[in-house]
């Protein structure tokens, strides 16, 4: 996994917290920024997007805004074009 992020045998976590939710057996990181996914979810860091469609998702763009710590990502999925703050 990359850096902030550890497993166990039951869980992942994202710096030291629990990524509530996701499923440690089936858990990998995207190509993309801190975007990874179990068997039926997709996660920004610790945070799942629940408005996701697993199985179109596709990551088009991240933001992140240092000078006032805010991120969005973009991205799109068979019902939705996806644009979050997160």
């Amino acid at each position: 996994l990359k850096d902030n992020y550890a497993q166990d045998k039951t869980h992942v976590y994202y710096m030291l917290e629990a990524i509530e939710g996701a499923n440690a057996d089936y858990f990998k990181m995207a190509k993309y920024g801190d975007l990874s996914q179990d068997d039926k979810q997709i996660f920004w860091r610790a945070i799942a997007i629940k408005e996701a469609d697993y199985d179109s998702f596709r990551l088009i763009g991240l933001n992140e805004r240092s000078n006032n710590n805010q991120r969005y990502y973009m991205a799109e999925d068979k019902n939705n074009f996806l644009f979050k703050r997160l």
